[in-house]
Formats: structure tokens, sequence, C-alpha cells
């Protein structure tokens, strides 16, 4: 009588057919998985500056004074520079020259990207966003450029969030800008 063995493992030709299927599945998946952690940075991104304007304003209505909020490559000054990418910095002018004075109160510092994003604003004068004590926008930066990846050389523009700053204060997020 015959002893029929059964199979346990598989073969050489099985284990390469899988393994190449398993190649080719994560060739679709990996530039998906791509693009959605740079759509989530770059919601992020747009989410912590929408809300740091959101918290200048309502500092500026409750205190009772004027607002700034500017890039700062150190942390401890504002950059008279249009990229923000390095980050940023919110604090109480109260001589209202646009410049922090040691004597200021720096309310908040961060928004360093930490990823492929970078900050670009409009050039204007003074570079900052200002809030006075009614919460309106002064003088100063009115728009404000968030590119993420190949957005950053005007390529993709689903890349890229523009936030423009009214006169009263709000603030408007559009989809699809050109980056400076």
């Amino acid at each position: 009588m015959f002893v029929v063995s059964r199979q346990k493992g598989l073969t050489i030709p099985e284990l390469m057919i899988g393994i190449a299927l398993l190649a080719i599945l994560t060739s679709f998946a990996v530039p998906s998985f791509t693009g959605l952690m740079r759509r989530q940075e770059l919601n992020a991104q747009l989410s912590l500056l929408t809300s740091t304007l959101a918290f200048v304003r309502n500092e500026a209505i409750t205190r009772q004074e004027n607002i700034v909020f500017c890039g700062s490559p150190n942390g401890s000054s504002c950059t008279s520079g249009t990229d923000w990418s390095d980050g940023w910095l919110v604090y109480v002018d109260t001589d209202d020259d646009n410049i922090l004075d040691p004597s200021e109160i720096v309310l908040r510092r961060g928004g360093e990207s930490g990823g492929r994003s970078t900050l670009n604003v409009v050039t204007a004068t003074p570079q900052v966003i200002k809030y006075n004590s009614s919460g309106e926008a002064g003088i100063g930066v009115s728009t404000v450029y968030l590119c993420s990846g190949s957005a950053i050389s005007g390529a993709d523009t689903d890349k890229s969030r523009t936030l423009s700053v009214s006169n009263v204060g709000s603030v408007r997020v559009a989809m699809g800008a050109t980056c400076p």
C-alpha cells in the first residue's frame, strides 16, 4: 500500500510568485500613501495657521492691545523675508512699531514645518499680520501661502492653500494657489 504524504510548505516557484504579487501591490500603494501623508501634513499646518490667526485676533480683542503674528527664524525676532517656514511668533506690540522689543510679551512660538511644506507670505511692509484692539487686521500681510512638495515650484496647485486675511480680521482659505 502506498502512503500519500501531504505537502507542508511552499515550493520555490510558488514563493516567487507570491513575492512578485506582493511587490506589484506595494508599488501601487506606496505613491498613494505618500500623497496621503502630504495632504495630511498640509491640512495639519493649515489647521495650525488658522487656529493661530484666530488666537491672535481673540487676544487682541481680549487684551485691547495690538497683537502681531510674524515669521521668525530664531523664535526671538521677526523675519524681514517672505519665508516663514522656520517658524513664527505671536507677541503683544505695546509700542505699535511692529518690532519685538525685550519688554514685549511673546504669547506663542512655533510653526516649524518639519516636513516638506513651506509657508510663504506675499511681500508687504511690514512683514507682519497685526490685529488691533477691535479685532481688525491692520497694515501688513494680507495673504499667506502654504505650499507643499511640487506646489513650491508652481507645478501642482492641489498641494497649496491660500489664507486671505480681510481688513475686518476674518480668514478665508482657498485651495489651488500658485505659490510664489
